[in-house]
């Protein structure tokens, strides 16, 4: 009977963690090694935000019948305006196998990007590989610390997923552009931040995506993502320029010197740019 007992109450366990871990439902923060900001996510956030950080991805490419701003947290495979527009053939993705410059900086078309400057690239193999676009790497700097999920840790889209220390002590928390399984994490991730060289194409981690075609839909890609930098770029260009007096840096300036802004508002910046809080 105490046998009995005690396999019902080990089936109960498990089940109830199997529940709670899939899909990420249940973030489990003890999974990152060392101490990781609790942060806001996407849906947190989103009603906060100032309507020039909320542009529809349609407006970007100028389509007509597109709302100016978002009112639907950036979700859209669940979106009429996105739906009609893929029905009118206007959402079309082309396949893009190199890249360009935009404002000054590196930016690969072989990806999709996440608002919160994060990007996903699908694998052959199924998985996705995840990492931060050009801006976020600029902002970043050299960093001094880093904070990544462990192999088999949980993730959901616009949830926070990793985050970035700066130098100066700045904390940069990152969303996951993508729900699904962590299965493998970039060791050298720090080493390549610091690498001007590398950084570009620096990748943070590899997830198993729970559902890959549905969230792909949320991202941006191609042309569409590129204006949409562009855009990003001049309204950090703006930021810097109403609240630094160094803020010396134009949108076709190459890299930015962050180093060189000590009144930046990074915290405005994280909410506004990472989407995080």
């Amino acid at each position: 009977m105490t046998s009995l007992l005690v396999a019902f109450t080990f089936l109960g366990c498990f089940l109830m963690i199997r529940e709670t871990g899939h899909h990420g439902t249940s973030r489990n923060l003890d999974g990152f090694p060392g101490d990781v900001p609790d942060t806001e996510g996407l849906k947190e956030v989103f009603p906060e935000l100032p309507p020039e950080r909320r542009v529809c991805r349609y407006y970007f490419g100028n389509q007509a019948g597109a709302p100016v701003y978002c009112e639907n947290e950036y979700d859209c495979a669940s979106c009429h305006i996105h739906r009609k527009m893929m029905a009118a053939g206007l959402g079309q993705m082309d396949e893009y196998k190199c890249g360009l410059k935009v404002a000054g900086v590196a930016f690969p078309l072989d990806r999709y990007y996440h608002r919160g400057h994060v990007w996903a690239r699908p694998e052959r193999n199924g998985y996705v590989r995840v990492g931060m676009d050009s801006l976020a790497v600029q902002m970043a700097g050299s960093a001094a610390d880093v904070r990544v999920p462990v192999a088999g840790e949980m993730l959901e889209q616009g949830e926070c997923s990793f985050s970035v220390t700066r130098r100066d002590g700045k904390v940069l928390p990152f969303l996951s552009p993508m729900s699904g399984e962590v299965v493998a994490v970039n060791p050298g991730l720090k080493d390549d931040l610091a690498d001007s060289k590398k950084n570009a194409n620096s990748w943070v981690m590899v997830i198993k995506p729970f559902s890959l075609s549905r969230e792909l839909q949320n991202l941006l890609f191609g042309m569409e993502a590129a204006k949409w930098f562009r855009y990003e770029m001049d309204s950090l260009v703006k930021l810097a320029s109403v609240e630094s007096k160094e803020s010396e840096f134009a949108a076709d300036g190459g890299a930015l010197d962050v180093e060189r802004l000590s009144a930046f508002p990074w915290d405005e910046f994280v909410t506004n740019f990472l989407l995080s809080a």
